[in-house]
């Protein structure tokens, strides 16, 4: 396992169809996650301006909102700095075949905006010390 800049990284083997070109992947290692409230109070101290329950029920809101859209109109939800949308997973066997849920599952994915993937891009894991899982 390396650490660069507080990121730790560790190489796993690639269990997709590209294994035999790319035999290891990297994964980044969190240090731990930031709790909703965790991020409601940010909001508050940074000025918002409004309640911790205001803040609370926006951001409740918001999810809510997205969860009804997706499940009933298919869209993409963009909220500025992360899009989520519907995703599914799994591989299917010609063009025409059906979902299966034995092999298939529909889920709501993510992406991060241009802004936050360029917040992060100059960071370079170096590989010295790797632990192969």
């Amino acid at each position: 396992m390396a650490t660069i800049n507080n990121i730790r990284c560790k190489l796993v083997r690639n269990a997709t169809e590209t294994a035999e070109k790319a035999p290891y992947i990297g994964m980044a290692i969190p240090v731990g996650s930031l709790a909703y409230d965790n991020i409601i109070n940010r909001m508050l101290e940074n000025k918002t301006f409004t309640s911790k329950a205001t803040a609370r029920y926006l951001l409740n809101a918001v999810y809510e909102y997205a969860a009804e859209k997706i499940a009933a109109d298919v869209v993409r939800i963009n909220l500025g700095t992360v899009s989520i949308y519907p995703m599914i997973s799994g591989s299917f066997d010609t063009e025409d075949a059906a979902f299966d849920p034995k092999r298939n599952t529909l889920y709501v994915g993510a992406s991060c905006s241009r802004e936050l993937r360029d917040a992060v891009a100059g960071i370079s894991p170096s590989m010295e010390t790797i632990s192969v899982s």
